[in-house]
C-alpha cells in the first residue's frame, strides 16, 4: 500500500466516507495508474490515469480533500503526462 492509499484510508475512516478510490479492482475495471501527489495545505492532489479500449493513456489532476473525498481538479483525463506534471508541479 502506498503512502497516498494510507493517507485516503486514514481521511476516510475519520469522516466515515467509506470510499473504494484506491481499491485494487477499481483500479483494474477502469484501467488506472496513480502517479505523483504533493500536499498543499490540507489537500493532496496527484496524477491519475486511466486508459479505455486501445486509446492513448491520458491524464487527470486530482484532489484528496481532508475528508477523503476526490475531485478533478482538471477535466477528466484531458492531459498528456508532460502536461499534467506541469499542473502539478505550477500548483501553490
Amino acid at each position: 500500500m502506498t503512502n497516498l492509499e494510507t493517507e485516503y484510508k486514514n481521511r476516510c475512516s475519520k469522516s466515515g466516507n467509506f470510499g473504494h478510490w484506491f481499491d485494487k479492482e477499481t483500479l483494474k475495471f477502469f484501467k488506472s495508474r496513480i502517479g505523483a501527489s504533493r500536499t498543499i495545505r490540507e489537500n493532496i492532489y496527484f496524477l491519475s490515469s486511466e486508459q479505455f479500449d486501445n486509446d492513448p493513456r491520458m491524464f487527470t489532476v486530482r484532489k484528496m480533500h481532508p475528508s477523503g473525498d476526490i475531485t478533478n481538479h482538471t477535466e477528466f483525463m484531458a492531459l498528456t503526462y508532460g502536461q499534467a506534471a506541469r499542473v502539478l508541479k505550477q500548483l501553490t
